[in-house]
């Protein structure tokens, strides 16, 4: 899946994998407000097809992750390791639309 979430001004995506959109979500800790809009799912036959997916994606973006230590600030349980800004919101989808190929 990837994410948009917005809190106040800031606004940035996260890519992931989950059985439960909804439990995942709320293990973010995210911060009281932060708004979450779904921009890409896709559903997978298993799980380590999901988890492998998601590394290989993080391993070719990993220069445009944001500092997991801001992140934390927004996402203070889990998930600020696997954000990126907004600014490559387009090659991210661009990277998830050519699995349904």
């Amino acid at each position: 899946y990837l994410l948009q979430l917005t809190h106040e001004d800031k606004s940035w995506l996260k890519l992931g994998f989950a059985k439960d959109m909804q439990i995942r979500t709320k293990g973010y800790g995210l911060l009281e407000g932060t708004e979450c809009s779904l921009l890409f799912y896709r559903s997978l036959s298993t799980g380590y097809e999901a988890m492998d997916i998601e590394k290989s994606i993080h391993r070719e973006m990993t220069n445009y992750k944001l500092d997991s230590k801001e992140m934390k600030m927004y996402m203070t349980s889990t998930g600020h390791t696997e954000c990126y800004p907004m600014e490559v919101q387009d090659e991210l989808l661009s990277r998830l639309e050519r699995l349904n190929t």
